[in-house]
């Protein structure tokens, strides 16, 4: 689920016609993908749905396609990312930090306190994924196969 709500590059050649049907197909079933993936307590689907919902930003190149199928939201993208901060390993919690701390900014008092209910509210379902080091980075043996010497 999460392999395939990141991203449309799965599927066929692309730019092939049958690539068009999919991708057309993939934008529609995308968030769908993802919010099951959350609801699920799938921990990897945090970053990329962070940044999907994250405002867009022209300073800010973001990684995952499922940025053009879910409309930003940024009180959930906040939300997120303080559920995030919990799950992550060591070596990401400075990241998830700053994120939480960038993301805070703009919101009003009670969205905050909503986001902080929300990702109390998520935590007994992705508690069993705190520190584990596959929640930083969804499928990179698709997206980011190794390359042969």
């Amino acid at each position: 689920m999460v392999c395939y709500a990141t991203t449309y590059e799965l599927g066929p050649k692309y730019l092939s016609d049958s690539w068009f049907a999919y991708a057309s197909r993939w934008q529609q079933e995308a968030p769908y993908f993802a919010q099951k993936a959350l609801d699920l307590g799938q921990a990897d689907i945090l970053a990329p749905l962070i940044e999907a919902l994250t405002p867009d930003d022209p300073n800010v190149f973001k990684t995952y396609r499922l940025s053009e199928a879910v409309k930003p939201n940024h009180q959930l993208a906040y939300a997120l990312a303080l559920l995030y901060q919990r799950v992550a390993p060591a070596e990401q919690l400075e990241q998830a930090q700053q994120d939480v701390s960038k993301l805070s900014e703009g919101l009003q008092r009670d969205e905050l306190s909503a986001a902080q209910n929300t990702a109390d509210g998520l935590w007994p379902i992705f508690a069993n994924s705190s520190g584990d080091k596959r929640v930083t980075r969804p499928c990179p043996e698709f997206i980011f196969p190794e390359i042969p010497l």
